[in-house]
């Protein structure tokens, strides 16, 4: 299967020279490479750079979840020793659904991570980057809303440009993302959190694509097309291998000296293949989904890039009783110096 993967996204470079991807939920959603053309800004400004991009991803709560022992304000309210007893052992029930094959018990709202990059451009051929971002997850348990958050995973990832021409490039990534990140944080109970809730996942995981972008007044077309090859990590799971692809559509709607100002669209398909734990496939694994969204991007004072953009589903198929995202977030900018 995984041959059969990776031979696909060889031959979908091939044709199209597209790529795009990174996981956050490690199957719900993944950072953006080659989103804007940094790397002829590095190359008029020296070429290093600092990035720091917001992103809120917003969950679907499960209504049966916090409709129980909750009042209008979302707090737990006053029913008797005996209902709060029945909702310790509720919370106990949906915590330990998930280490079941099958299962996958938890209820989160939303996350948010903070991603920190710094890297460097070597003139127009070679860019590399190093990011870690820090990570708040939130879960809605009947004893009220549970947050795990600490730094994530560092990725170490390079673009490189063998294939230039006039309005464009098309050249191949390659990263490795360590297990620096935190895996060890636990709830209000003291029970330690699953691998989805935690911020970081404790596998080494290999990064592998392509990346293009190609100029044709007033649009620029640009993409990515990752493989992320998975290893087992903390708490003996191994998240699924992932092929992310995306395209970004952008028009350049105002430009006047150092000024320019882009709207755009976004899209992004993600195939991650089923967790395992324990050597056992997780049943309610695995995922097809389709992002799209628009994007506003303002790049000013030759140095600086600005962007906002939202990602609504298209498609969320996520093979057994899991959770959907209604929308994902981002705000950030870069500063080259």
């Amino acid at each position: 299967m995984k041959i059969k993967t990776i031979g696909y996204l060889i031959l979908f470079s091939l044709i199209s020279f597209q790529s795009r991807a990174f996981a956050a939920c490690d199957s719900c959603f993944v950072p953006r490479t080659a989103r804007t053309s940094d790397y002829s800004l590095g190359a008029d400004t020296g070429g290093f750079f600092l990035d720091f991009r917001y992103e809120y991803q917003n969950w679907d709560s499960r209504s049966e979840s916090h409709d129980i022992g909750t009042d209008s304000e979302g707090m737990h309210s006053d029913q008797g020793e005996d209902s709060h007893a029945d909702h310790e052992d509720e919370h106990r029930t949906s915590l330990s659904r998930h280490s079941e094959p099958g299962g996958h018990g938890h209820n989160r709202s939303q996350d948010r991570l903070y991603h920190f990059s710094a890297g460097y451009n070597f003139g127009e051929d070679l860019t590399v980057l190093a990011h870690l971002p820090f990570i708040e997850r939130f879960e809605l348990q009947d004893s009220g809303s549970e947050r795990s958050d600490g730094f994530g995973d560092l990725t170490l990832l390079s673009t490189w440009r063998p294939i230039k021409w006039e309005t464009g490039f098309a050249g191949p990534v390659l990263g490795v993302k360590l297990p620096s990140g935190d895996t060890s944080e636990r709830n209000s109970h003291s029970e330690r959190f699953e691998p989805e809730l935690q911020p970081g996942t404790g596998s080494t995981d290999v990064i592998m694509g392509a990346a293009f972008e190609e100029q044709f007044a007033p649009w620029i077309l640009r993409g990515n097309a990752l493989y992320f090859l998975r290893t087992e990590g903390s708490q003996n799971y191994e998240f699924g291998d992932t092929t992310s692809i995306s395209l970004f559509l952008d028009y350049t709607a105002y430009s006047a000296g150092n000024t320019s100002v882009f709207a755009g669209v976004d899209i992004n398909f993600q195939h991650a293949e089923k967790d395992l734990q324990n050597g056992s496939v997780v049943g309610a694994s695995g995922a097809d989904l389709l992002f799209l969204g628009p994007n506003l991007t303002f790049s000013f004072a030759k140095n600086s890039i600005f962007s906002v953009a939202v990602l609504f589903p298209v498609v969320q198929d996520r093979g057994g009783d899991h959770q959907d995202l209604e929308s994902v977030w981002f705000a950030g900018g870069r500063v080259f110096f």
